[in-house]
């Protein structure tokens, strides 16, 4: 059996998402440790969300001291911040394989050129640290061949976090009658700068002025929950906002 470590660069992401095949692959008999920042993993990593920040070079010593010491057999990467830094990290004799889950790559065309150029960079230079790739959509799968972004193998996956658990019908109630005459718009993700949901209530507002009854629901939670709240109420939206937290 191996020894295996599932990485992310926040609790939260693992929590919502990876439980179920982290449970899956312990019954299997591997042993698999997280790695993360928060309470509940078991390597407690303090990353910084600007990936190129200073304090994230001081992660990095901590994480490769990790990784020799604990020998592990393979390594699960999730999200970009975490991925772009256990890789650099990752020492290069008796390296452990490794298997990216790209949840959406930095460099779309929708990305400011020189942003997109310095992430593409970064994926290629690490690629010779990437032995298996699991992309979600058919525009990164294009881009990782077409860059060649693994060493080994890629792989279409139907996504992340299809967990089955009991519905709770009295929220479910509670949500539809609030919703019921209104014109709904729902984001569902995290409430993070990255994502960018102050774009979504900023457009709230000139969307009101056509219609009038028209609701943003903001399903999730994360740091930018209360500046957004903060935002909704500067621009006199509050009311038409809903923040449904995590489901």
């Amino acid at each position: 059996m191996s020894k295996i470590l599932y990485t992310a660069s926040t609790m939260s992401h693992i929590n919502n998402f990876h439980i179920d095949y982290i449970e899956a692959l312990r019954k299997e008999g591997h042993t698999v440790l997280v790695m993360a920042r928060g309470e509940g993993a078991d390597f407690d990593i303090p990353f910084e969300k600007k990936i190129f920040s200073r304090k994230n070079t001081e992660c990095r010593r901590n994480i490769r001291k990790i990784l020799i010491r604990e020998k592990f057999d393979a390594i699960i990467l999730n999200t970009t911040l975490a991925a772009f830094h256990i890789r650099l990290a990752c020492p290069k004799k008796n390296r452990p394989k490794i298997v990216n889950i790209v949840h959406g790559y930095l460099f779309s065309e929708n990305t400011s050129c020189v942003k997109r150029k310095i992430f593409l960079l970064c994926e290629k230079i690490l690629k010779k640290k990437t032995d298996s790739l699991i992309l979600m959509n058919s525009d990164d799968m294009k881009i990782a061949a077409k860059h060649r972004l693994s060493l080994k193998n890629t792989y279409m996956s139907l996504g992340m976090g299809a967990k089955r658990k009991p519905v709770n019908y009295e929220n479910v109630e509670k949500i539809a009658s609030a919703a019921a005459g209104n014109y709904n718009m729902v984001f569902v993700g995290e409430l993070s700068a990255r994502k960018n949901q102050a774009f979504l209530i900023r457009a709230l507002k000139r969307i009101l002025e056509s219609v009038p009854n028209a609701r943003l629901w903001l399903v999730g939670d994360g740091d930018e929950r209360e500046s957004l709240k903060a935002l909704s109420d500067e621009l006199g939206v509050a009311g038409n906002v809903e923040f449904v937290g995590s489901v």
